[in-house]
């Protein structure tokens, strides 16, 4: 039976690869299309298992049991607030059907969901040639963010990072120009849990009882999500 990991690592052994890491709905596709515009790159998914491999792929991923992390390769984790993740992936499972309402009070799912958002953080990622990038911060500062992953994966520039962005933001366009700082998109796609009217009012607390330590390590404060903080 033909097994996509194992294709890919005796792959890799021959290859120099890009692999993107992040929580689901954590702007994943986001970065990936952007990144792979900028440099005009091959794109590669584990997570959707539909596209085919080339050499030099920028590959997109959540982490998972059947994940190796390799020597020759260039990592890039996207951190975002676990609050917000967690209902973003919910939605979409609602859509799907795969999931009910009970989640938005289900502690067993909410706390397995911060569990394996902390996991990306113990599992030795942060030992390889690694670049960390705040989802609040792309929303926030996009030129500048796309420019340290642009630095960091050591790709030719092929497109402007600004004209990339104008294209493939997530709102299908952000007009004729960015601020940088761009507050009112960053209004828009942060701290959406605050807004959330079906979250149960114990929501924000149980979450910090879990991981509080390691959200506030990378600049999620109870009240919300630290605006100032710069990630290496």
């Amino acid at each position: 039976m033909f097994n996509l990991y194992d294709f890919y690592y005796s792959y890799a052994k021959q290859h120099d690869h890009f692999v993107q890491f992040s929580h689901e709905k954590s702007g994943t596709v986001w970065m990936q299309t952007m990144v792979t515009q900028i440099g005009q790159i091959p794109t590669f998914s584990l997570v959707m298992q539909n596209t085919p491999l080339h050499p030099g792929a920028y590959i997109i991923t959540h982490l998972d049991d059947q994940i190796k992390l390799l020597d020759n390769v260039k990592y890039i984790l996207i951190v975002r607030d676990p609050r917000d993740c967690i209902p973003s992936f919910n939605k979409m499972n609602i859509k799907n059907q795969l999931l009910t309402n009970e989640v938005w009070s289900n502690r067993q799912h909410i706390s397995d969901q911060c569990k394996k958002w902390e996991s990306y953080f113990t599992c030795g990622l942060l030992e390889k040639d690694i670049i960390i990038i705040q989802y609040e911060r792309l929303c926030l500062y996009p030129l500048e963010t796309l420019n340290k992953v642009v630095v960091h994966l050591e790709i030719p520039i092929m497109r402007s990072v600004e004209s990339v962005v104008l294209e493939y933001d997530m709102d299908g366009g952000r007009g004729k120009e960015i601020k940088n700082p761009d507050w009112s998109y960053y209004n828009i796609h942060c701290n959406k849990w605050q807004q959330e009217k079906r979250l149960p009012d114990w929501y924000n607390n149980y979450i910090y009882s879990l991981i509080g330590d390691t959200m506030l390590h990378y600049g999620y404060q109870r009240n919300g999500h630290s605006k100032n903080l710069v990630l290496k």
